[in-house]
């Protein structure tokens, strides 16, 4: 398994706990709003950031992708899991 793992969440954060349950080492979450998952990561000790994306014309997937990359490499991230994003 991974050793730094990053979750993106945006949501009420079930899949999270469940990771969280079963012991999975998280490093990270990240959120592109606030969610009630960073509550559950908090309340979990892991660390979390907020990326707000916006939507349709307002929105742009490669520097966001880019922003979020840039993140993932300076946590030292190995491995992402997709809970909700």
């Amino acid at each position: 398994m991974a050793q730094n793992l990053a979750v993106l969440v945006s949501g009420e954060g079930s899949l999270l706990a469940a990771m969280i349950e079963h012991k999975v080492p998280i490093r990270l979450v990240i959120a592109d709003r606030d969610c009630k998952a960073l509550n559950v990561a908090e309340a979990a000790g892991i660390q979390t950031l907020v990326f707000p994306r916006g939507y349709g014309n307002r929105f742009d997937r490669t520097t966001y992708t880019q922003t979020i990359l840039a993140v993932l490499k300076r946590f030292s991230i190995d491995m992402v899991a997709m809970a909700g994003f």
